[in-house]
């Protein structure tokens, strides 16, 4: 796979994976507080809150974070290009507020490559969002609505 992207999605499940303490207690807050839910300035404000929760639990500044409205959809089979910048150290979501895709860039944050923000995102979201997970489906390493 092109930029270190694991092949599938399959191939990256770890079901004990552990996480930093406060993580899975920070991201069930978040899910308790409905993120797709209310106005775009809203959902802004919770995602940017669960970056800054993450930043603390894992001791690194808080990435700049930019979250842009959706003004078309995301093309099939992408996240709606999101990134991190490391040099602007700096998380941008677009078109799209994905949990999933929210972990991923801030696992860059911590310096992950491709493939263990891959590990390290989608194996976080199962854990916490199981029914939301049974969802989706793969298509290669990334998840996608039905």
């Amino acid at each position: 796979m092109p930029f270190g992207y694991p092949a599938t999605v399959a191939e990256i499940l770890r079901p004990g994976k552990k996480y930093r303490r406060g993580v899975l207690r920070l991201l069930r807050a978040f899910k308790c507080q409905h993120p797709w839910r209310g106005t775009v300035e809203h959902r802004e404000e919770l995602f940017r809150g669960l970056v800054e929760g993450l930043a603390q639990i894992y001791g690194i500044s808080m990435p700049r974070f930019k979250f842009h409205k959706v003004v078309a959809p995301a093309p099939p089979g992408t996240s709606g290009s999101s990134w991190y910048s490391p040099a602007m150290h700096e998380i941008g979501i677009e078109r799209k507020a994905s949990v999933v895709t929210t972990l991923h860039e801030f696992a860059h944050a911590l310096g992950k490559g491709e493939r263990d923000a891959v590990i390290w995102s989608v194996n976080l979201f199962r854990r916490v969002f199981p029914r939301q997970y049974a969802r989706l489906m793969a298509h290669g390493h990334m998840l996608m609505g039905r």
